[in-house]
């Protein structure tokens, strides 16, 4: 007669399952977290159309990065420029009400994204000291070319690398977590099956 499996290897069973389901809800909230951070980046900072000019509100003081984006979706219109050499914009940047400029300087190191409807690099920084109203106006310097978009963030590759990196801490923690209860009950299951020999 065969003795029932014991309370014991009933607990184990279920401690099993339970590691399972934290290592794959980690990795659905990594797909999650990390499909929202790359979504965000449509909504962060703000668009002005090249060749164009317009007024954009800064709300913080603090330097600002100016993205030339190769390609970017604005309400279903798509924009993307003839060439990737974006070297032949003049672009320039002053106080809307005062009309001091505002100087253009190159960043420290260089930086990309590639979202789900954008992508582009950094091109330059500026700062101000206080929240206002700035102009922002730029052509091409001897040639025509399509209309594209440059992006002033604060924060966007920071933002994206804080997202990215919070996701993939959430799915190694989980699979830490999940593994470690795993790895509980086959050391328990094998001292179990080793005292019935």
């Amino acid at each position: 007669m065969k003795s029932k499996p014991s309370k014991g290897l009933y607990l184990l069973g279920g401690l099993y399952l339970l590691g399972g389901l934290i290592m794959i809800a980690g990795v659905i909230a990594f797909g999650i977290l990390l499909f929202s951070t790359i979504e965000s980046l449509s909504n962060d900072g703000q668009r002005v159309v090249v060749p164009g000019k317009q007024v954009i509100n800064l709300s913080e003081p603090g330097e600002y990065h100016v993205y030339y984006e190769t390609s970017s979706d604005i309400d279903g219109k798509k924009y993307e420029p003839n060439t990737r050499d974006l070297s032949g914009i003049n672009l320039m940047c002053y106080d809307a009400d005062t009309n001091e400029k505002i100087s253009l300087r190159y960043p420290n190191s260089n930086s990309n994204y590639n979202g789900l409807n954008s992508s582009g690099y950094g091109k330059y920084v500026f700062t101000i000291e206080s929240a206002t109203n700035i102009v922002i106006e730029g052509d091409y310097y001897d040639y025509e070319g399509n209309e594209f978009t440059i992006r002033i963030a604060k924060n966007l590759i920071m933002n994206l690398f804080v997202g990215t990196l919070s996701a993939i801490g959430i799915m190694f923690a989980s699979f830490a977590l999940g593994g470690g209860i795993i790895l509980f009950v086959a050391i328990k299951r094998n001292k179990y099956k080793k005292s019935l020999v």
